[in-house]
């Protein structure tokens, strides 16, 4: 390392363990005398010390807004006269630990402090305008960028002696409410009698009385050995297990969500969202030495944040560990998956596995693919932020519903990987109450909830987190996961939509050029400041937010009653339930082997056959040989039974043999050498596989339509924005490359079985189902596809008949309206709890 850094490494040290604790008592000291609005904002300080050690004369340049001043002052190496303090009680800031060549005006960092959460943080700038301001009146400052950094250096410090200090005020406060919530338990004292008694100690007199109740504040121990509320140091009394309350940190990040137990009544007590950017990222670190040149540098000095937002790196490797033991190396698996994704896109392939439901899903899995090629964030290995560039690809965050930052964690992988979104899960349900169930709204969620069935990596989660999309990615899903995942299909999530990351990201926007460039830790110390303030900005405003949320919900039940006139609600949503059940069907799949292995079936089902036929012979003969007499009236009766029930059995079975009959399109069944013949047929697969083909290209094409209806509701319900219309169009482009991709592999089969007319026994009038043209996308009732499908497609359905939400154009807009009705009555529900817990 080089000689400058060791330097800066030093001088961090005796910043976060000596001096920034010692200055505690003398900041508050200050802060009393400027709010009791004395005319000098500076403590008195004596000017010579009599403890008989060695001093010295310190010069300081001291800035303020409208001059530079020059003072000096002893200092020695007593505690109360280090420079530091001294310069503090005169309402100025040290740019050094020791000895200071430059101090700033309070006031000035305070105003410095302040603008930089409402704007990009930018030291370089501020210290240009004030040195060429100063020196338009007469003021000039020595040395080359000199002030820049020691600017630089005071800002930082003060920035985390404040913090410091507004923790620690805060573990008083808490200190103070265990005394008062233990009082009122006990019974011993009424609300308005329990007062710490801290405060009425004449002794020990509250602050603005005298100085000594300060020296109740902690000012020895270093600052990154302190225990405070935070994200990765838990210091409060409450504990996750059978505790009513979260944790205090989280009762201070979100007092709506957390701050009591209200919501124990709703399917979910809280609903956070996920979600991930890479712009945020910062620069790899170079050594700008000229012998080491190429090499990386050394990390910036540590910035010790008291109450930080972001995990502590070492729970992050511990579950990127415990991920990676669990799941086998992705790239073993690299060669499998792409063949799985060129089947999503070319259903021609062979799969080696039928689709199906896995446990604990409601989706089957190609739709689980579908969603994972459609979205770049489903791929963890998909570059997004260059490692060879960037040592800190990027920041993933854990917000509320009401867009309150609760956890961050600094990325450092090319990709999106989802050990980060279970730490973050992990560090949220840590804090959480045992019984408390939360919702989870992520882009990717889909995948989420199955890699942790799949792989069972945390199987204590199971049961404590319910999973959507959020409503802005909801589109890019496929139609079929839409279903099941989208927040407004569910009325556990009310109004909630998952898109306060995306606010949170609007409002970093304007770090992203500063982060590019500056330090590890100072990277990090300027999201948590950033973070804190946007909690403290949103924090007061949390009651218009809930009366405008009240009177949204309020205003949409009105309208949705106003389209469901006369119509049951439940009625309305058992049509929904129908229509997602028929929809979340696996689909049936292509195989080389399908007319062998319909026909092995056939055969199979015929011995069936013959044997409950053999065994109605046998009973019939066993009941026409008993003596009618009231000694085997009982044996009659159970004889009959088994009658009845092999009869049932039996008409199953022929029902069965007679619809695969008709799927190979034979009209004489009985002969067991043609059936076996047939086994062989390339023309019966060639029928089969296109029948397949047709029936996943009808259910991508109703998908569409679906998610299409959504661009169609002006007159039913309120008009979509031109941003959300546009995101909604765009992703159901998206989906038209697999019906596309469909729709090839079908003419491929067609144009085959063309070929094969005429050959190998094959008649040359054999029926081939019709060409489809681009007016497909239209579904019109006369489409020729619809034609080849005919009693087919009936026999989908119960009894032959189309279900009323296919078929019935207002039981549509129906159902949506029932949907918005129970959303928004939940809405009221929850925002009532969080008004109590608030």
């Amino acid at each position: 390392r080089s000689r400058h850094a060791r330097a800066k490494e030093a001088a961090a040290i005796r910043w976060n363990h000596v001096v920034i604790p010692s200055l505690i008592q003398p900041f508050m000291l200050f802060e009393r005398e400027r709010l009791l609005r004395r005319e000098e904002h500076t403590v008195q300080v004596e000017e010579a010390c009599r403890c008989g050690k060695q001093w010295r004369l310190l010069k300081v340049l001291c800035m303020y807004f409208e001059r530079l001043e020059t003072i000096e002052f002893h200092v020695c190496g007593c505690p109360s006269r280090t420079a530091a303090r001294q310069l503090v009680l005169r309402g100025l800031f040290p740019c050094a630990p020791l000895h200071p060549s430059l101090a700033v005006s309070i006031d000035m960092l305070e105003f410095v402090a302040e603008l930089f959460v409402q704007q990009a943080p930018n030291e370089r700038a501020w210290a240009a305008t004030l040195e060429n301001f100063l020196k338009r009146r007469g003021f000039k400052f020595g040395g080359n960028d000199s002030l820049r950094r020691r600017f630089a250096t005071a800002l930082a410090q003060y920035q985390v002696l404040v913090r410091v200090i507004n923790q620690e005020m805060s573990a008083v406060v808490e200190s103070c409410r265990g005394q008062v919530l233990s009082a009122k338990g006990d019974g011993s004292a009424t609300e308005s009698q329990v007062i710490c008694e801290d405060t009425l100690n004449p002794a020990n007199p509250a602050i603005g009385g005298s100085e000594s109740n300060i020296h109740q504040l902690d000012t020895d121990t270093p600052i990154p050995e302190r225990k405070y509320n935070n994200a990765h140091k838990h210091a409060g009394p409450y504990h996750c297990g059978d505790d009513e309350l979260p944790s205090l940190y989280l009762q201070s990040c979100c007092p709506l969500c957390f701050g009591g137990s209200q919501t124990i009544g709703l399917p979910l007590q809280a609903i956070v969202c996920i979600d991930a950017n890479f712009q945020l990222k910062r620069n790899r670190d170079k050594d700008l030495r000229k012998d080491h040149k190429g090499e990386t540098g050394s990390q910036d000095p540590l910035i010790a944040s008291p109450r930080t937002v972001l995990l502590d790196q070492s729970q992050v490797d511990i579950m990127e560990a415990r991920v990676n033991e669990l799941r086998p190396s992705r790239s073993k698996g690299r060669a499998e998956r792409k063949r799985k994704a060129d089947e999503v896109d070319d259903d021609t392939s062979s799969p080696l596995e039928d689709d199906k439901v896995e446990a604990g899903l409601d989706v089957p899995n190609s739709v689980l693919d579908g969603c994972e090629k459609s979205f770049i964030a489903a791929d963890g290995d998909r570059i997004k932020a260059s490692t060879q560039y960037f040592d800190d690809t990027g920041v993933m965050a854990c917000l509320c519903r009401h867009d309150l930052p609760l956890f961050l964690v600094n990325m450092r992988t090319a990709g999106e990987k989802q050990f980060y979104a279970f730490a973050l899960l992990d560090a949220l349900l840590s804090e959480l109450p045992g019984r408390w169930r939360i919702g989870l709204l992520y882009d990717i969620t889909c995948q989420i909830h199955h890699s942790l069935l799949k792989w069972d990596f945390i199987p204590e989660w199971e049961g404590h987190i319910e999973f959507g999309v959020s409503v802005f990615h909801a589109y890019s899903h496929q139609w079929t996961c839409q279903l099941w995942y989208h927040p407004h299909k569910s009325e556990k999530w009310g109004l909630s939509d998952g898109e306060g990351c995306e606010r949170f990201w609007s409002q970093l926007k304007r770090l992203i050029p500063g982060l590019r460039v500056t330090g590890y830790h100072r990277r990090l110390f300027i999201l948590d400041i950033q973070a804190e303030h946007i909690t403290k900005s949103k924090l007061v405003t949390v009651g218009r937010w809930l009366k405008d949320r009240v009177n949204t919900a309020r205003r949409r039940i009105a309208e949705g009653e106003e389209v469901l006139h006369e119509r049951s609600v439940h009625s309305l949503l058992k049509q929904f339930k129908d229509q997602r059940a028929f929809q979340s069907k696996p689909v049936v799949r292509q195989s080389k082997n399908s007319g062998a292995a319909l026909i092995d079936r056939i055969l199979a089902l015929q011995n069936t056959e013959a044997s409950l036929k053999e065994r109605l012979k046998e009973l019939s003969a066993e009941l026409e040989g008993l003596v009618q007499n009231s000694d085997t009236w009982a044996l009659q009766d159970e004889i009959n039974d088994s009658v009845a029930q092999t009869r049932r059995s039996l008409a199953r079975v022929e029902g069965d043999i007679k619809k695969r009959t008709e799927d190979l399109r034979l009209t004489d069944f009985n002969s067991f050498k043609d059936l076996q013949r047939l086994k062989k047929s390339a023309w019966l697969n060639k029928q089969l596989n296109i029948r397949v083909v047709l029936d996943q290209l009808l259910v991508k094409l109703r998908a569409r339509k679906f998610e299409l209806a959504n661009l169609d509701r002006g007159h039913t319900s309120r008009e979509l924005n031109n941003q959300h219309r546009d995101h909604i169009e765009k992703a159901t482009k998206g989906h038209e490359r697999g019906i596309q991709a469909t729709i090839r592999a079908y003419e491929r089969l067609r144009k085959d079985m063309m070929m094969m007319r005429g050959k190998d026994g094959v008649a040359k009038d054999a029926y081939i189902p019709p060409e489809i043209t681009n007016s497909v996308y239209k579904l019109d009732v006369d489409e020729d596809i619809w034609l080849a499908q005919s009693t087919e497609g009936l026999a989908q359905f119960p009894g032959g008949v189309v279900p009323a939400w296919l078929s019935d154009a207002s039981v549509r807009v129906g159902i949506r309206a029932a949907q918005e009705v129970v959303n928004c009555k939940e809405e009221l529900k929850r925002c009532a709890a969080e008004h109590s817990n608030l």
